[in-house]
């Protein structure tokens, strides 16, 4: 079984159990880190995990419970963690739609830098979510930026 390990919203594997086991043992894993292994619907604390892989106890061994029906999933692990957009993004966003509509250079300038951040930001870290939301920051913050030039050099000249 190929288990993934979401840690800090950064994707690591995949593993099989006793990686796991042994990464949990020596501290490079929280019991509060997410996994996801094939045939999951979400992320789940590894504890649970482990709790589901431990060995049988005697009193498990005679309970007999059947184990639960198997569930398909059409999750993938490279979907994103819950939680996961990135805030300079939506900064991005709402200071372009501001930089265009009244605040010029004021708020423009900083929804590109913010824009940029994100992009970066969500490169480094594919489990984060918001690139739309941060190109069009970014398409508003250079059209507002510009237009509000455009528009003073217009009134100077007059």
């Amino acid at each position: 079984m190929e288990i993934y390990i979401a840690k800090n919203k950064t994707q690591m594997g995949p593993y099989d159990i006793g990686q796991v086991t042994q990464m949990l043992q020596s501290g490079i894993m929280e019991k509060h880190d997410l996994y996801w292994h094939e045939g999951m619907l979400d992320w789940a604390p590894v504890a649970t995990l482990l709790k589901d892989h431990s060995p049988p106890t005697e009193q498990s061994k005679t309970l007999q419970i059947p184990p639960p029906a198997p569930q398909v999933a059409t999750f993938h692990p490279n979907t994103p963690i819950q939680g996961g957009s990135e805030p300079l993004a939506t900064w991005s966003l709402v200071l372009g739609l501001l930089g265009l509509l009244c605040l010029g250079m004021l708020a423009g300038i900083p929804a590109i830098v913010c824009g940029h951040l994100a992009l970066s930001n969500i490169n480094r870290n594919p489990v984060l979510q918001g690139r739309g939301s941060a190109t069009a920051g970014l398409i508003l913050g250079y059209l507002g930026t510009i237009f509000w030039i455009l528009f003073g050099i217009a009134l100077y000249r007059k």
